[in-house]
């Protein structure tokens, strides 16, 4: 059996989609503290903190993993809570050097596997500028057989999420 969808139906299912590209609710910190180098040193740096990050299913895995790990208590608080909320801003708003050095200290301290990570460290691409007015989304029907929403930002072509 074929389903097929018109036109309103797919934009109305991708304005949930576009509600993520849009923020309304900003981070209350403007600057983030993240390490620079968390394998090799506890020393800091402060970053603007991102408002948006395209990332993987493993980098969600990985984000699950620390959720876990924090909710059944098996990292002591007392003497890593503070480490592992470095170690999160980092992999959330650090480059992609100190984004790998965070995840090498999460497999360090147990809190993930390294096999967890294989993916995360290559396809994590942040927009240090995100503008939400710079989004645009369009519906391409011509010279195709299967039409679908065109993600754009500032002209660069981010991908294509539902198709009718």
């Amino acid at each position: 059996m074929n389903l097929s969808f018109n036109q309103n139906l797919v934009e109305n299912a991708a304005k949930v989609f576009d509600i993520y590209l849009r923020p309304t609710h900003k981070a209350s910190e403007t600057l983030i503290k993240i390490y620079s180098d968390a394998m090799n040193t506890t020393t800091t740096t402060t970053v603007p903190s991102q408002s948006i990050l395209f990332v993987s299913t493993s980098f969600l895995t990985i984000v699950d993993k620390i959720s876990a790990a924090l909710w059944n208590e098996t990292v002591d608080l007392v003497t890593n809570g503070e480490k592992v909320k470095l170690l999160v801003n980092t992999i959330f708003h650090g480059n992609e050097t100190q984004r790998g050095s965070a995840l090498d200290k999460l497999v360090n301290m147990g809190i993930i596997a390294s096999g967890d990570t294989t993916m995360t460290r290559s396809l994590a691409s942040r927009i240090p500028t995100f503008d939400p007015a710079l989004m645009g989304r369009s519906f391409v029907t011509e010279n195709t057989s299967n039409p679908f929403f065109k993600y754009t930002y500032n002209s660069i072509i981010l991908n294509y999420i539902i198709k009718k």
